[in-house]
């Protein structure tokens, strides 16, 4: 019995002992994997939470500002060269060539357009400049000062349609890649609202419709720069066309110099750039009017048309000085005589429009001499003052004649430089013996006595 209770007790020790020994020999290692293993996992969880969650966001935000500031940057610069060029069509695209060619690599020079090479804008400036000392030309030799008007008026027309390739490339390009922009956005934003998907706009579209934009922008501000041309022809001064040519020179400033301006540069320039094309908007008919005005007035005097034309080959042409039933004025249109002998004036709005017919109201009308053409006077009998209806173009100038058989007018007009020129000359032919040819009365004395 004693034998068997010893036995007991000595497997009982030897089974704890052996526990001991296996907790003793598990014990460093359960802490290990309970109190240190989890801080450690926090700690990392902490990290990447603090340093690798927000670097991706940072990173994609910045991007997205990147992009679209240099989107704005792109379109400051196309809405600077669409106005810049059409406010000085030779000088915009001399000075943008010239900048494109010098910001390529030597290398790649070879590869631009024709419009950018050296041979180009040299020749640009070399005109602008000759151009731009039209008015100290005139004043040192004044004969050549008219003539060179006359053609830098031409040029104008000229360099704008030179420029319209290039900027339809520019804007298509431009517009192409507006719309594939937009639409890798609106791509990423149709995951989560699969409506912004049905909204999608092809690139090609945006293109075409950008270069519609960009050359009906183009157009209005052409039209008002165009009457600063016009302006400097009609001038009789040379310190107006100066004046003309600074305002010219201002806005060109305005608008490339904001570009280089820090943080608002492009910002400040799609602004005077919007601010320029909304009063071309608002002014365009009234820049078309006086355009066709100083174009058909240039040419008849650059080509001496009053030498060469008949004017029985069609009907009597005449521009609107005061406002003739609701007609602007400088409306270019024809005058004749109706069936019922009334005098009506006939002309299209924009030239293309269908033809509208007016009424002159009736009374002495006479077809008066001028320095730069002949115009159709009403003299009031009260007064006996002539006041200008209409102005013919230049062509008509020694075909007063003409005029007054056609129109049925009272008779002819002269200009008071007219009469004190010719009396002068008579009264020296007088004094040196010549035999003088004594003057007829005119319809002005004629009514007044």
């Amino acid at each position: 019995m004693r034998h068997i209770l010893l036995t007991t007790i000595a497997a009982v020790l030897l089974v704890g002992s052996q526990q001991s020994a296996s907790s003793a020999e598990e014990k460093p290692v359960e802490p290990t994997a309970k109190t240190i293993l989890p801080d450690i996992s926090i700690q990392d969880a902490a990290c990447s939470a603090t340093l690798e969650t927000p670097l991706p966001l940072a990173q994609s935000q910045a991007a997205d500002f990147n992009r679209q500031t240099d989107l704005g940057r792109e379109l400051a610069t196309h809405l600077a060269t669409v106005t810049g060029i059409a406010i000085s069509p030779l000088f915009g695209m001399s000075a943008i060539s010239c900048y494109v060619y010098y910001r390529t690599p030597a290398a790649q020079r070879q590869n631009l357009p024709w419009y950018n090479s050296p041979m180009f804008w040299g020749t640009g400036f070399c005109i602008w400049f000759l151009f731009l000392i039209n008015t100290q030309i005139g004043t040192a030799y004044p004969p050549l000062k008219k003539p060179m008007d006359i053609v830098e008026l031409f040029e104008n027309k000229i360099s704008a349609l030179i420029a319209q390739p290039a900027l339809m490339t520019q804007l298509y390009a431009f517009g192409v890649q507006f719309g594939d922009l937009g639409a890798v956005e609106i791509t990423t934003a149709s995951a989560q609202d699969p409506f912004l998907a049905s909204i999608s706009i092809p690139g090609v579209l945006v293109g075409l419709i950008t270069t519609a934009v960009g050359l009906l922008a183009f157009a209005v501000v052409w039209l008002v720069s165009h009457t600063i041309n016009v302006f400097i022809l009609l001038s009789p001064w040379g310190g107006v066309d100066n004046v003309l040519r600074l305002i010219r020179g201002g806005l060109l400033v305005a608008i490339f110099g904001s570009l280089f301006i820090p943080v608002i540069g492009p910002f400040l320039c799609i602004a005077i750039c919007l601010i320029i094309i909304t009063i071309s908007c608002f002014t365009a008919a009234w820049a078309f009017r006086l355009m066709i005005l100083g174009s058909t007035c240039a040419w008849d005097l650059l080509t001496f048309r009053h030498k060469r034309v008949n004017p029985e080959s069609g009907s009597v042409r005449a521009f609107v000085l005061k406002p003739v039933n609701d007609i602007p004025k400088r409306t270019y249109g024809s005058l004749r005589r109706d069936e019922a002998d009334n005098l009506v004036f006939t002309y299209r709005n924009w030239l293309i429009l269908p033809k509208q017919t007016t009424q002159i109201e009736e009374g002495e009308l006479y077809a008066k001499k001028g320095i730069f053409s002949p115009t159709l006077d009403r003299l009031e009998p009260e007064t006996h003052k002539s006041s200008s209806l209409l102005r013919f173009p230049p062509r008509y100038r020694g075909h007063e004649d003409y005029i007054v058989k056609t129109l049925a007018l009272n008779g002819i007009l002269e200009e008071p430089i007219f009469k004190g020129l010719r009396n002068a000359w008579r009264w020296l032919k007088y004094q040196l013996g010549m035999d003088v040819e004594m003057p007829k009365q005119s319809p002005a004395s004629a009514s007044s006595l």
